[in-house]
């Protein structure tokens, strides 16, 4: 469980959390998380408050299987701008891109629109 003050779009609030999950776009509602607008231009932040293990591990199952949605104990917002303030004397684990990596006390989140180049296929290339 951490705690954790947060601020989106300049609005403040603290949390004891049990999970946690910053997006780079808000997930699509009925299906496995993932964006349906990979250039909407706000950060998701996913939460779950302190709950008991077993509903912990509800919640990552309903995530698995795409049932995500419809668990009581996720929660969300978003914004353009997110800071997460962790206390100093908590361990603070996460996984970035599969990586695990230890996060500072303080991290901050900001959608930065077009910074990402992708390659595309020409349209007759593909199948």
């Amino acid at each position: 469980t951490y705690s954790i003050k947060f601020s989106e779009d300049e609005k403040a609030s603290s949390k004891n959390v049990s999970f946690l999950t910053v997006t780079n776009n808000l997930y699509r509602k009925d299906t496995l998380p993932f964006a349906d607008k990979p250039d909407g231009g706000k950060l998701g932040l996913y939460w779950a408050d302190r709950m008991p293990r077993y509903d912990l591990t509800a919640l990552v199952t309903d995530i698995l299987s795409g049932n995500w949605n419809n668990n009581p104990n996720l929660k969300q917002t978003s914004g353009k701008h997110l800071f997460l303030d962790f206390e100093a004397t908590e361990s603070r684990a996460a996984s970035l891109d599969g990586e695990l990596i230890s996060l500072p006390s303080q991290v901050e989140f900001k959608i930065k629109r077009k910074a990402l180049n992708v390659l595309v296929p020409r349209p007759e290339d593909v199948i």
